[in-house]
């Protein structure tokens, strides 16, 4: 964790060193709304790993600090669901989570057209997220059991990608993303981080 942080202001500090003086222009804030889903592994305490499908929503406040840097922060819904059998019974496992995530963004511009305000920009983002696990459930064909309030861990992401602006209160984009907890969820006898989740993402922002 501690070399994740050390990265991340790196790159903060050397973005903001790099920067010309009139971009004051630059500076706006937005609002973005993603969809995005993959595959994810659940790593169990003392129990066979879990491999499943990952999908999740962003609602995040966007502030353009300079035309380089970009910060993120809101919430992320997200799920986990896996199938697994235990004791000769088929079952199914969802983990519902509710994510607190902060966001950096290094910004390179592929292409610029001053005449329409149309830019393509290359993305690289690092960022780190508070996950609370408010429900898991599992059903088999006889039983359902849910717990919920699971307690809170941390975790880490890495993001790149193409973000295309054909107005300037408009934004579309399309990212990988790479997510893995950094601490275990231990509440309650449960013992548990995802890892290894790797993610297709759309993103709308509205610009104001």
């Amino acid at each position: 964790m501690k070399n994740l942080i050390t990265v991340f202001f790196l790159f903060f500090l050397i973005s903001i060193f790099a920067q010309e003086t009139n971009d004051k222009n630059q500076t706006k804030f937005g609002f973005e709304v993603t969809a995005k889903f993959g595959s994810s592994k659940l790593d169990v305490k003392e129990a066979v790993d879990l491999n499943g499908n990952f999908s999740a929503g962003d609602f995040l406040v966007v502030y353009r600090l300079n035309q380089y840097s970009i910060f993120k922060s809101g919430i992320t819904i997200a799920e986990f669901n896996s199938n697994f059998t235990a004791s000769g019974e088929t079952a199914s496992l969802k983990n519902s989570y509710l994510q607190i995530p902060l966001k950096y963004f290094y910004v390179t511009s592929l292409s610029n057209n001053a005449i329409n305000d149309s830019t393509i920009n290359l993305l690289f983002g690092l960022g780190v997220n508070a996950n609370h696990l408010y429900q898991s459930k599992i059903e088999t064909v006889n039983t359902s059991n849910s717990n919920k309030n699971l307690g809170w861990n941390l975790g880490s992401s890495f993001e790149m990608g193409l973000d295309f602006s054909f107005s300037k209160y408009m934004n579309f984009g399309i990212f990988y993303e790479a997510m893995a907890d950094i601490t275990r969820n231990e509440k309650e006898n449960n013992n548990q981080k995802l890892v290894g989740t790797n993610l297709i993402k759309f993103s709308y922002i509205i610009n104001f």
